[in-house]
């Protein structure tokens, strides 16, 4: 097969417009818990973390360090989370970053291998539920702070003006709508914000599409349950997401696309 016929079939697989669908996952019987069965607030989350053996969080810290140090699989991680951790850790020493914000960190293992690679960098992570927060503060000793924020929030102030801070964004693209994407970096923005270290689950391929798409029949075929988890989306709509405010450096993180975004203007 020619070069060229493999780069347009790369070209079309990519589907090179913008283009967002919705995502639906088997979350079993934790979805009773949940009201509509939809996993979009605090309480739902809390239900997952305390229940749903994929998502939930220990709350004894020798469990749950044994668990990032071993990379199972939660929170949709993979076997290349350490490796992952040390290219962000060179990324933030080659900018000279010294204090991160991570926010929606779930279990928070990628920040622990970050914070265990890189001590000296100020860290502080994030969640919207409650008892998430609560649960993270009794295992991850070494974080410098754990708060309870909301992505939504229209102050970002307390992570603006200083050009040695970035705010770090792993794997929380599906949670919210294109508009709601849009109006998260506007406030950063309008809130002085200078890096964003931006890494989603996934950009929406055809291939991908293929086996979402079978995947959702095949639950169905099966009778199980299936709820709305969230977004998938081409790499246009994330780009359209900071267009005009940020400038995007695309980068590779283990297989995984994420974007070093830089403000522009004063």
């Amino acid at each position: 097969m020619s070069s060229k016929i493999i780069k347009f079939l790369k070209y079309l697989n990519s589907l090179p417009f913008n283009f967002t669908v919705k995502h639906y996952y088997p979350f079993g019987e934790t979805t009773a818990s949940v009201m509509d069965g939809k996993f979009n607030s605090p309480e739902a989350w809390d239900a997952l973390r305390v229940s749903h053996p994929h998502f939930s969080i220990t709350s004894e810290r020798e469990s749950w360090v044994r668990q990032c140090e071993l990379g199972i699989n939660k929170d949709g991680q993979d076997g290349h989370l350490n490796a992952r951790a040390v290219e962000i850790v060179d990324l933030l020493k080659a900018n000279k970053f010294t204090s991160i914000h991570s926010v929606g960190v779930g279990g928070a293992a990628l920040e622990y291998h970050i914070k265990r690679l890189c001590p000296n960098i100020r860290m502080t992570v994030s969640e919207f539920a409650p008892k998430n927060v609560e649960m993270l503060k009794r295992v991850f000793h070494e974080c410098d702070s754990v708060i309870q924020f909301d992505l939504l929030s229209k102050d970002w102030s307390m992570w603006g003006g200083d050009e040695h801070y970035c705010v770090m964004m792993y794997r929380v693209d599906t949670s919210l709508t294109d508009e709601q994407w849009r109006d998260v970096f506007q406030n950063m923005y309008e809130s002085q914000v200078l890096n964003v270290l931006y890494i989603p689950a996934a950009f929406l391929t055809l291939k991908y599409l293929y086996r979402r798409t079978k995947s959702n029949i095949l639950c169905k075929l099966l009778q199980r349950d299936i709820s709305f988890a969230g977004y998938f989306r081409t790499k246009t709509v994330f780009e359209s997401f900071w267009a005009s405010k940020y400038q995007e450096h695309e980068l590779k993180f283990c297989g995984m696309n994420g974007f070093l975004l830089k403000r522009t203007g004063s």
